[in-house]
């Protein structure tokens, strides 16, 4: 490629309204600044986007607080403010969101509440699954003899 098509080349891409409409690049970094920016992202469990800690939250059940692995902008997107999170107690992460309902035992998962798993298939992978420590009280109570 000789001078003028590079030239050429890059006056069309300096023209591009799409390419006017990015954000501009992020400052420049040395090796060691890049290592630990890069260190810090997450990815994304919906996305798969790489984040830095502060897009993501934590959910407090009262018990522990546990992290939660879709970030703030997916969890908007999807509805998650009218769900209730299921945390495992093991690895503290958010193993999945319910949409409330109340099951054929009578049990109730309600909006916004955080209920607990003892394990996950994230932290046992023998493991097919596993029974929210909420529903086994309740029906331990609701079962009592």
């Amino acid at each position: 490629m000789d001078k003028k098509e590079l030239h050429d080349l890059l006056d069309a891409i300096s023209n591009n309204k799409e390419l006017s409409k990015l954000p501009p690049p992020p400052p420049k970094m040395n090796s060691e600044e890049a290592l630990w920016y890069h260190r810090n992202l997450i990815k994304c469990k919906c996305c798969s986007a790489d984040l830095p800690a502060d897009k993501y939250s934590i959910v407090d059940t009262g018990y522990i607080k546990a992290f939660d692995g879709c970030c703030i902008d997916c969890k908007k997107g999807a509805g998650a403010e009218n769900t209730c999170a299921v945390v495992c107690v093991q690895c503290k992460e958010v193993v999945i969101r319910l949409e409330p309902y109340k099951d054929d035992d009578g049990f109730e998962f309600k909006k916004g509440y955080a209920y607990h798993v003892d394990t996950c298939p994230n932290c046992n992978s023998s493991l097919p699954s596993s029974m929210v420590v909420e529903k086994k009280l309740y029906l331990k109570e609701k079962y009592k003899k």
